[in-house]
């Protein structure tokens, strides 16, 4: 997109997008959530809208035959001094990365609906950029959804296709909408939902794995496999919302602390979440077993997620998590308790991710509250200890950044990130980011050892 267009686009989103939000439903992370059907009988605007015909385009006389389409831009600046605390080149004049999602959603009646999107996500100013970040023009998603059943108490879909996936939380399945790349999956999927309350998704998948060409990410590749089987129950009596799920990993190349090998990974977890009132909590806990290589795997993960909103015009809200990640144990005793994240987001603590949730332990207070209507500011901080003194450092993605070095030395360090998000209307937000992180003794022996400092700008204009 060129910088006139965009300048266009954004004068246009600014003088009309007031007028526009109070008559269209609000964006999803997943678009294909997104249903336009209520256009069908909007009253309050001309058929000749441009905008209602980019959302909702009739394609037969027939009720619920029509075409939706939508964009996403997401434009961002980044800036790090002592990227990896001064293990990386310094860049001292930053780099950008842009990424374009463009969607089809074509609906056929109340049984058929097919879905496409493109995705193209570009790095500037960046030495090597790898595939996460940058990945020109690619089919991101495409698959048809079969509603097979639909009564008042039973809904049965069947989804077949390139598809994105979120479940729960999204601690260990999401698009992964920190880097530039999102992520999709390859397979099946089906989606059963009981008298409103009871949701379960069953699924078989590949991982669609990014690379640096056009229309050359592989259909089905099958060196990771994913499935399993995820449960939510909401309106319960007394803890609100509980999920249960099963998740299977089968990788052909995975690499821990003292370990690399073919990775049969299950993970059987338990959420219990209440999102009303003032009191709100977010507690989920995870094991898992299988194997990697010659080693069996018995590995953990507990988080608990407390916020209190005060009540007041401003929204304040005090938050306060903690995290309890497994590491390995003992290097010789044929077993690996390194906990796997899967498929988590980049930016697992804070957008600005500097460690993943692999062999820590976490505590995390924070503080939001909006400044103006459409201005909010938010700040947290971080403290981060290794459960294990035998196991290393991970990246967001859950990648070795640094063995153990047989360091006694447990403390990685703290970290101090905020950030201010203007929403302008209901197409258009900018966000300010900003991370200081203090490495600890562990980070000391093992790098450089130096402060880092990182920040970000970004526009993201939403269609």
């Amino acid at each position: 997109m060129s910088k006139k267009a965009l300048l266009g686009l954004g004068f246009m989103l600014m003088v009309f997008g007031n007028v526009y939000c109070q008559h269209y439903p609000d964006f999803e992370l997943l678009s294909y959530m997104e249903r336009y059907d209520s256009l069908a009988t909007d009253t309050t605007r001309t058929y000749n809208d441009f905008y209602k015909k980019f959302k909702y385009s009739p394609i037969s006389k027939k009720p619920g035959y029509y075409v939706s389409f939508g964009a996403d831009y997401r434009f961002q600046y980044y800036r790090d001094i002592n990227e990896q605390w001064g293990d990386m080149p310094e860049d001292k004049d930053g780099y950008t990365k842009s990424r374009l999602l463009v969607h089809s959603s074509w609906h056929f009646g109340k049984y058929i609906r097919a879905f496409s999107q493109i995705q193209s996500s570009l790095v500037n100013g960046r030495a090597n950029p790898i595939p996460l970040d940058e990945n020109p023009l690619e089919i991101h998603q495409g698959f048809i959804d079969v509603n097979a059943l639909q009564k008042q108490n039973l809904n049965i879909k069947f989804r077949v296709g390139r598809q994105e996936m979120v479940f729960g939380s999204q601690r260990l399945v999401t698009v992964r909408e920190g880097v530039n790349n999102r992520l999709a999956f390859d397979g099946v999927h089906s989606i059963l939902k009981f008298k409103n309350s009871i949701e379960t998704n069953l699924f078989f998948t590949t991982e669609v794995k990014p690379k640096l060409g056009i229309f050359d990410d592989q259909f089905l590749n099958t060196e990771t496999r994913f499935w399993g089987n995820y449960w939510s129950y909401t309106q319960h009596p007394s803890v609100m919302n509980v999920d249960v799920y099963y998740f299977g990993l089968d990788r052909a190349n995975s690499v821990f602390n003292s370990i690399a090998g073919r990775e049969r990974r299950h993970t059987v977890g338990a959420r219990f979440w209440k999102s009303k009132g003032k009191w709100r909590f977010d507690n989920e806990f995870t094991y898992q077993f299988g194997s990697l290589a010659s080693q069996s795997i018995s590995a953990y993960a507990a988080a608990i997620n407390t916020t209190y909103s005060f009540g007041f015009k401003s929204q304040p809200i005090l938050g306060f998590r903690t995290d309890l990640v497994s590491g390995d144990q003992n290097k010789t005793d044929n077993q690996l308790n390194s906990f796997n994240p899967l498929f988590p987001r980049g930016g697992y603590y804070g957008f600005i991710p500097m460690v993943g949730p692999v062999n820590i332990i976490d505590l995390h207070p924070s503080f939001s509250i909006n400044l103006l209507s459409k201005l909010n500011y938010y700040i947290e901080y971080n403290v981060f200890y290794r459960t294990s003194v035998n196991d290393g450092v991970y990246t967001p993605s859950g990648k070795l950044m640094y063995s153990d070095h047989n360091s006694p030395e447990t403390y990685i360090g703290s970290m101090l990130y905020s950030n201010l998000v203007y929403q302008l209307n209901r197409n258009m937000v900018f966000t300010f980011e900003a991370s200081w992180f203090k490495p600890g003794s562990y980070i000391k022996q093992v790098s450089a050892g130096k402060n880092g400092f990182t920040f970000d700008v970004q526009m993201q204009i939403t269609l």
